[in-house]
């Protein structure tokens, strides 16, 4: 699950960048940054805060088990219902986009929101990873097959 809302939410980002470029005038420097080196300052500050400050990633690990044995991800209705939240969020930056567009304001927090979500999926898919590697993970892993 973590993979596919990963994927998701780079998709997300891919099109909202592309929906950015024939929409917005991006001629100046400024307006990119805000759309590609902000939101990757945020997604990396958030998966190495994630990664290594301890007091985030036990948290965050906990969660990511309990998630695991509630069973999310590992049904449709749970996987849909993740990837429809990416989509709520896939509509709120277009529509930023659409906004700015119209003479509205800088769709940039939108954007480094997005890089932010990227990177807390991108912590979960590491620290999945990481649980699956653990024997006793390992072992409730494998009796569930």
């Amino acid at each position: 699950m973590q993979a596919s809302a990963l994927t998701f939410a780079l998709l997300v980002y891919v099109g909202a960048l592309a929906h950015a470029w024939t929409t917005l005038d991006m001629t100046d420097r400024l307006g990119w940054s805000v759309l590609v080196v902000f939101p990757a300052l945020y997604a990396s500050a958030v998966l190495t805060a994630a990664l290594m400050v301890a007091p985030l990633r036990r948290p965050l690990k906990r969660y990511v088990w309990l998630s695991f044995v509630a069973g999310f991800g590992q049904r449709a209705a749970s996987v849909l219902s993740g990837l429809a939240v990416l989509a709520v969020v896939a509509a709120f930056v277009y529509f930023e986009i659409d906004a700015a567009a119209k003479g509205g304001s800088n769709p940039a927090g939108a954007f480094s929101a997005l890089g932010a979500g990227i990177g807390g999926l991108a912590a979960q898919l590491l620290l999945t990873f990481a649980l699956e590697r653990e024997p006793k993970v390992r072992e409730v892993i494998e009796t569930l097959d």
